[in-house]
């Protein structure tokens, strides 16, 4: 079973690749559009003109735990008036509901675990449906893979501006130790 959990592993590295290989090629056909770097990102959408909701839409934050997306995600929200959808915080208000959904995600949750996709997807469906979303949204940290993302595509969930922070392994665990939430593990 090693050697299977080593080829799933393999699999899902190669699907976060592609993913990113995705949102790369999406920059060099928009360059205005889609960067790596959030200072250029802000950059390039203050050139366009803050006036223009298109732009940012629906944005996804990608990035390693305690890479910054909340923390751009609340920038960009309140620069725009538009919601800051984060599963993590989605799923946790979840699991303290007394429902099907809520009890399973609480025990999944409690192992270090993610939530399942269709799970997530019932609830950031329902989010990205309500009325304050409707100008857009920020999705921090979510799809985390390509099959989430094909997911969203088939639900016509959307987002057409990815922002990748890149946070050095050092920094993340400096930044991990400080904020002290209980998912927050050195492994």
């Amino acid at each position: 079973t090693r050697e299977k959990i080593k080829r799933e592993k393999e699999a899902d590295k190669a699907k976060h690749e592609a993913m990113l290989d995705r949102a790369r090629l999406q920059k060099a056909q928009n360059k205005n559009r889609a960067t790596e770097s959030v200072d250029e990102a802000f950059e390039s959408y203050l050139e366009e003109g803050i006036n223009d909701p298109a732009i940012f839409k629906a944005v996804f934050l990608a990035g390693g735990p305690g890479s910054g997306k909340s923390t751009y995600s609340e920038i960009i929200t309140k620069k725009l008036n538009i919601p800051h959808i984060y599963t993590g915080d989605m799923m946790r208000d979840l699991a303290k509901q007394d429902t099907p959904d809520g009890v399973k995600v609480k025990d999944l949750l409690a192992q270090g675990k993610f939530a399942p996709l269709e799970i997530v997807i019932k609830a950031v469906k329902d989010r990205v449906s309500k009325p304050d979303a409707q100008n857009g949204y920020v999705f921090d940290g979510f799809p985390r893979n390509v099959d989430q993302a094909e997911r969203m595509k088939k639900e016509s969930i959307e987002y057409n501006y990815v922002i990748n922070l890149e946070v050095s392994e050092e920094e993340i665990i400096k930044r991990l130790s400080a904020r002290g939430r209980a998912d927050d593990k050195p492994e």
